[in-house]
C-alpha cells in the first residue's frame, strides 16, 4: 500500500508476522477486539483478515485503515487527541468513547515486558488507553517480538503480570521462564 501510515520500516517483521498469525488463530469469527497502536498490532491487523464478522475498537490510525476495508468487520477508531508521529489517539475523548465498549480480547503492542519492570510503554498518554483496554476485555494479551522481553519502558501498563498473557517469538529463555513463574501465560 502507498499509505503514509503503512510506510514505517518494521524491524523483526517475520517474527511479528508469526505472532500476528498466532493471534489470528486464537480468536474466533464474530469476536470483539481492542487493539492499540504499534508495529506488531499493525501487522496483526493484516493477519486478522482471515477472520470474519469481527468488531474492533482501536486507537491506531494504521490498524483502523487496514481493517476498515474488510466488509464484514465493524471498526471503531477512538477519537480524541492525536499523536501523529506514532499514529495513535489518546486523551479524555478517546477514554470516554472506549469506556462504552467491552471486548472478548485486548491485544497490545508494548515497548517492554519484564518481571522487574512489568509491562511498559514509552507513551504515558497511551498507557491510560492500554489499561482501559485490559480492564474492558475478558482476555488481555501483549504481542511483542523477542527484543521487547526483559526491557522496561517509561510508563507501566497493568498492575499484575498474571492478568495479561504474552504472545511472543522465542526470546531469552531465562527471562521467559521468569515471566511464566510470575504467573504470566505465554504463547
Amino acid at each position: 500500500s502507498n499509505s503514509p501510515l503503512l510506510s514505517l520500516r518494521v524491524d523483526r517483521s517475520e517474527e511479528k508476522m508469526a505472532i500476528a498469525n498466532a493471534v489470528a488463530n486464537m480468536i474466533q469469527d464474530g469476536d470483539t477486539l481492542f487493539i492499540n497502536s504499534g508495529s506488531t498490532t499493525q501487522i496483526l491487523a493484516n493477519a486478522l483478515k482471515v477472520r470474519s464478522n469481527l468488531n474492533i475498537v482501536t486507537n491506531s490510525l494504521a490498524a483502523a485503515t487496514i481493517l476498515g476495508d474488510t466488509p464484514t468487520f465493524r471498526v471503531v477508531l477512538l477519537g480524541g487527541s492525536i499523536n501523529a508521529t506514532y499514529g495513535f489517539t489518546y486523551g479524555g475523548d478517546a477514554q470516554a468513547q472506549l469506556s462504552k465498549f467491552q471486548a472478548d480480547w485486548a491485544f497490545l503492542s508494548v515497548d517492554g515486558v519484564s518481571v522487574r519492570g512489568g509491562i511498559t510503554t514509552h507513551h504515558a498518554e497511551e498507557a491510560v488507553i492500554d489499561n482501559m483496554m485490559i480492564d474492558g476485555a475478558r482476555s488481555a494479551w501483549v504481542v511483542v517480538d523477542r527484543s521487547k522481553i526483559g526491557r522496561a519502558g517509561f510508563a507501566r501498563i497493568g498492575d499484575d503480570l498474571r492478568q495479561v498473557g504474552l504472545v511472543t517469538s522465542a526470546g531469552d529463555p531465562n527471562e521467559t521462564r521468569d515471566l511464566e513463574r510470575s504467573g504470566m501465560q505465554i504463547v
